[in-house]
């Protein structure tokens, strides 16, 4: 499969996988986004669909070229994911009261648990 249609494959397999978290958890990130700025969520949607970008040039370029099997995928896609989340997550519980340690760890958790997915599913679908 070409870069391209790898680069796809994977931003597919992200936001797929990621909308039941968040439309589980939406109304956690409503009340912090409230406490922190006053008011709620913004409709910068574009800026998702970057961090998507982002996420799958990652993962196409630091993650794909080092799997060999699935354990491989999943063991490099966790790490990919605790790298990416804890970036962020971590930043913003730093400089932010409002969002809370328990947030963050889920959050990053589940970035291991998205990644490693996706890395999975891209190697079984390009081998």
């Amino acid at each position: 499969m070409n870069t391209f249609l790898q680069f796809l494959l994977i931003m597919v397999c992200y936001v797929l996988g990621d909308i039941p978290f968040l439309m589980y958890n939406k109304n956690n990130y409503i009340e912090i986004v409230k406490k922190i700025q006053g008011s709620g969520l913004t409709d910068r949607y574009y800026a998702g669909f970057f961090i998507y970008v982002a996420l799958a040039i990652g993962l196409l370029y630091l993650v794909i070229p080092r799997i060999n099997n699935l354990k491989d995928a999943l063991f490099y896609g966790a790490i990919f994911g605790l790298a990416t989340y804890s970036t962020f997550d971590m930043s913003i519980h730093l400089m932010l009261h409002a969002y809370d340690l328990k947030t963050a760890v889920i959050d990053i958790i589940w970035g291991m648990i998205l990644s490693a997915g996706v890395a999975a599913v891209v190697w079984k679908i390009t081998n």
